[in-house]
């Protein structure tokens, strides 16, 4: 979806912040656009809003995109450190396991060999 002009706005506002914001980022970009219609030659502009309003609008649209843009880059930064620093803990944690076991069979080789060495006397 997020190749898809409208949608990729919508998904923006979801994934930083929640639904509700992504309809708001869309439901700006309708109330601010202008349609034309071309009938036996003449072309009209038509707005929904009145051209202050639509402006004002378009401004505030614009200033939450582009720091609802800056969030996100922040957030994937953020979620992509702790992911590495997860995925090292996880290794960390095998490491230690594999250490440990190591450790076991060393352990129980020691312990056959001293009874072996036993057995032999």
């Amino acid at each position: 979806m997020a190749w898809i002009p409208i949608f990729d706005v919508y998904l923006l506002g979801k994934l930083t912040i929640n639904k509700f914001v992504g309809w708001i980022l869309v439901i700006c970009i309708f109330l601010t656009g202008t349609y034309t219609t071309t009938i036996n030659g003449v072309e009209t502009i038509h707005t929904i809003l009145p051209e202050s309003i639509s402006c004002t609008i378009s401004t505030i649209y614009n200033i939450a995109f582009l720091g609802l843009f800056i969030y996100a880059i922040v957030k994937y930064n953020r979620l992509k450190k702790e992911k590495i620093a997860s995925e090292q803990s996880i290794q960390s944690t095998t490491n230690q396991q594999q250490a440990q076991e190591l450790q076991g069979n060393i352990n129980n080789q020691a312990t056959i060999q001293d009874s072996t060495n036993l057995n032999n006397l």
